[in-house]
């Protein structure tokens, strides 16, 4: 697989480099067929956009991920 052909603006892939058998020849998303093999059938902006905001590393201690100066990791005994 190369993600960089995928019709995706992100131009890779998890499983980049995997070697696999078979096609795609539709993709579904909540019942409703948006690509089959004549391309995208259904028109941008089905989606919602969540947010990001605080995340929670565990043992109480709440992150910020916007905040420049917020923690990266978690030192032992933190």
């Amino acid at each position: 697989m190369d993600g960089s052909s995928f019709e995706s603006r992100a131009g890779y892939s998890p499983y980049d480099g995997w070697k696999v058998v078979g096609e795609v020849r539709f993709t579904i998303s909540r019942g409703e067929v948006i690509r089959d093999p004549d391309g995208v059938v259904d028109s941008p902006g089905r989606g919602i956009v969540a947010p990001r905001g605080a995340i929670s590393w565990g043992r109480g201690l709440v992150v910020d991920e916007r905040d420049p100066e917020a923690p990266t990791t978690l030192s032992e005994g933190e």
